[in-house]
């Protein structure tokens, strides 16, 4: 699932750590709780950019719950180069307490500049799937 944040573009899947080495444990709310052990309890949080999760990571401090994931990971040479694993209920209501909140008319312009030029780019690719789109469509509308 892609997931698109005014802080950060997220590619979210069921998947097993490569490498846990770079996995120091399981955290909620900064602190240290236990060792990690996958599970499919756990999805993938995967960015392109470290920022995006740090922003993540902001975000679920301030939820009236705990979130546990792991540490942010780097994955040198791959697609995805920054990962975490947050645990599946949790992320469910980070999802839904977020949706909550929505307090704005258009995603882009709650984005920083250097996420809107992005996020701008690829609402332009999606506006082909509306094969039905007349000649009075309106841009950013």
């Amino acid at each position: 699932m892609w997931l698109f944040l005014p802080y950060g573009f997220y590619s979210i899947g069921e998947r097993e750590p490569t490498n846990n080495n770079n996995i120091t444990g399981l955290y909620a709310n900064g602190e240290l709780i236990s060792t990690f052990e996958y599970s499919n309890q756990f999805l993938c949080v995967r960015t392109r950019d470290k920022k995006s999760l740090d922003e993540m990571l902001a975000q679920f401090d301030k939820q009236p719950f705990h979130i546990v994931h792991t540490n942010i990971c780097e994955y040198d040479g791959t697609d995805y180069e920054y990962r975490m694993w947050v645990d599946r209920d949790n992320f469910a209501l980070f999802v839904s307490s977020f949706t909550k909140e929505i307090n704005y008319p258009k995603f882009k312009s709650e984005c920083p500049n250097y996420l809107y030029n992005v996020f701008l780019r690829v609402w332009s690719v999606l506006c082909s799937l509306n094969e039905n789109r007349n000649s009075q469509f309106k841009w950013g509308e």
